[in-house]
Order: C-alpha cells, then sequence, then structure tokens
C-alpha cells in the first residue's frame, strides 16, 4: 500500500481490520499448535508412565526370577555340601573298617605257641589258686579251734545282724568293774570270689578310734586269720576301759 493510499482514513481502517484480521488467524494458530502440543506431551507423559511401569515390573519379574534363581543355587550348593559331607563320612567309615579288618587280622594272627603260653600262664594262675583255697581252709579249721577258746576265755559270741554280709561280735569279761558288760562290734564282708572275702568294720560299742579300727581291719584283709584279730580287738576294748578310768581318777 503507498503513502497516498495510507493517508486516507478508509484506507487506514481497512488496514487495521487486515491486520487484526492477520492476528486472530495467528493467535488462533498459535492456540491451535498449543493445544495440540499440550495434547501430544500429555500422550507422551502418559506413554512414559506406561513404558516406566512397564520397565518396573519387568525389573521385579527379573529381580524376582534373579532372586529364586540365587535360591536355587543356594539349595543345591548346600546339597552339593551335604552329599560331600556324607561322601566324607562313607569314606571315613571304610578307613575305619579297614584298620577293623587290619586289627582283626593281627589279633587271628596269634602264633600256636602265643596260644600255648597264654594257656600255660592260666594253668599255673589256676594252680597258684587252688593253693591258696587250700590256705583259707586250713586258716579256717584253725580259726574254729582258737574261736572255741576265746568264746570260752573271753565270753565272746558272734551272731548274724540280719543284714546281708554282717554279724556282730561280742565280748564280755573285758571289764572288771562289770564282767557282764557288752563290748560289741559289727563286721562286714564282701566278696566276689568266697575264697577271699573282704573285711570291714561297720561300728563298735563303746565307740573306739578310727585308725585304731582301720589298722586292726587291713591287718585282718592281710592276714585272713580271724584269731589274732578278734584277740587284737578285744585288746583294744580293754585298753579303752583303762583310759575312761584314768580319765574318771584322774
Amino acid at each position: 500500500m503507498s503513502r497516498t493510499e495510507l493517508a486516507q482514513p478508509s484506507a487506514l481502517l481497512q488496514h487495521d481490520v487486515d491486520l487484526k484480521a492477520h492476528l486472530d488467524s495467528l493467535h488462533t494458530s498459535l492456540l491451535y499448535n498449543l493445544q495440540a502440543l499440550a495434547q501430544h506431551n500429555r500422550e507422551r507423559r502418559r506413554d512414559l508412565n506406561e513404558e516406566q511401569q512397564a520397565h518396573a515390573q519387568e525389573v521385579d519379574r527379573l529381580q524376582t526370577q534373579l532372586s529364586a534363581a540365587r535360591t536355587k543355587a543356594q539349595e543345591m550348593l548346600a546339597q552339593i555340601e551335604a552329599e560331600q559331607r556324607d561322601i566324607k563320612s562313607a569314606s571315613n567309615a571304610v578307613a575305619s573298617l579297614q584298620l577293623r579288618e587290619r586289627a582283626l587280622n593281627d589279633s587271628l594272627a596269634l602264633s600256636e605257641a602265643d596260644v600255648q603260653e597264654m594257656s600255660t600262664k592260666l594253668d599255673t594262675r589256676q594252680s597258684e589258686l587252688d593253693r591258696h583255697r587250700v590256705l583259707v581252709r586250713h586258716h579256717a579249721s584253725l580259726g574254729a579251734i582258737e574261736l572255741k577258746y576265746l568264746q570260752q576265755a573271753t565270753g565272746l559270741s558272734i551272731k548274724p545282724t540280719g543284714q546281708h554280709g554282717q554279724v556282730k561280735i561280742e565280748f564280755r569279761l573285758v571289764d572288771p568293774a562289770d564282767f557282764a558288760r557288752p563290748f560289741s562290734l559289727i563286721l562286714a564282708t564282701t566278696s566276689i570270689d568266697r575264697s577271699m572275702p573282704k573285711y570291714a568294720i561297720v561300728s563298735t560299742s563303746p565307740p573306739l578310734d578310727r585308725t585304731l579300727l582301720g589298722t586292726q581291719e587291713a591287718a585282718l584283709n592281710r592276714s585272713r586269720e580271724l584269731g589274732p584279730f578278734l584277740a587284737a580287738m578285744r585288746r583294744s576294748f580293754v585298753a579303752s576301759v583303762e583310759a575312761d578310768r584314768a580319765a574318771r581318777t584322774s
């Protein structure tokens, strides 16, 4: 448009109208483009969210599979270790059986001379036991004679107590002030072999020194002779009476 045309009012007005129409067209086009861009952004965000969710689900699935694979691997490793322990245990058992087999073979490898030597030793031991039994019976016969004498001379009596393996041995004629006063002891016998009894002094009345009783008990178990033991015990009771009398008069 020339300057002459612009100078005319109608031309200016028409120019303004055209400019406004052009601007409105630009505004409408820009608004449409902005709406389209916003719609595109919304769709893109939706797509991204869906992709992220799908990715997260895939990551979860892969992690689950990885965890299951690790668990399976640990179970397989534990099974392998258990099998290795079983193999080691079996190997140890085989080695133990082999050792036992060798020991058994060594035991069976005893020569006839070794067996004969063992038989000779057993025969010797049996002879010693037989001689010991003869001595015990001899001592018992002598003890019976001594016992009868002691019963007459010391007022001795021996009676079962009712307890298994125990007898009560009682002396009288011990205290000059009272010859009827009893002095007694409980003697117990225990034995696996009747020819080798073991004696134990359970108690005495009146009580005697425990050390003294231990000495008398040991002497009896060594000698197996009842007579000397009874004589020693009576002397111990006599000594206790004399000690009591001395204590009362001092």
